[in-house]
């Protein structure tokens, strides 16, 4: 609490002491308050800018903003990483047949039996 100096002696209509810097407390709140608001409002603001020409390039062009070489591009792209994936599991499929293969033979090898093998 402060000490009894620190009140002016103007009393509240409760009844209560009122610091003389009261009002220039509220005001600097107030202030404060305001200048996030105003900041707020102004993002809100470039944001509803910004959504409505995406909005209107959407509509505009029937899908996407981004422009057709550039979604030619990403098709590319998408269909060579796809080829790429393919390419690279049929060689880990090949090489896994071929380990089975191995074994395979070997096991039949301590049988005492043969695998028939195609030459080329």
């Amino acid at each position: 609490t402060a000490p009894p100096e620190a009140f002016s002696k103007k009393r509240h209509e409760e009844g209560t002491m009122v610091r003389p810097d009261a009002n220039v407390q509220k005001f600097v709140r107030e202030n404060d308050a305001a200048a996030r608001n105003e900041a707020m409002l102004s993002t809100m603001k470039a944001t509803q800018q910004v959504s409505a020409w995406h909005e209107k390039q959407y509509q505009r062009t029937g899908g996407a903003t981004v422009g057709g070489r550039e979604m030619d591009e990403q098709l590319a792209e998408l269909a060579a990483a796809r080829s790429e994936v393919h390419a690279v599991r049929r060689e880990k499929m090949r090489a896994l047949v071929a380990a089975d293969n191995l074994k395979y033979e070997a096991e039949l090898n301590a049988m005492g039996l043969t695998v028939a093998k195609e030459r080329y």
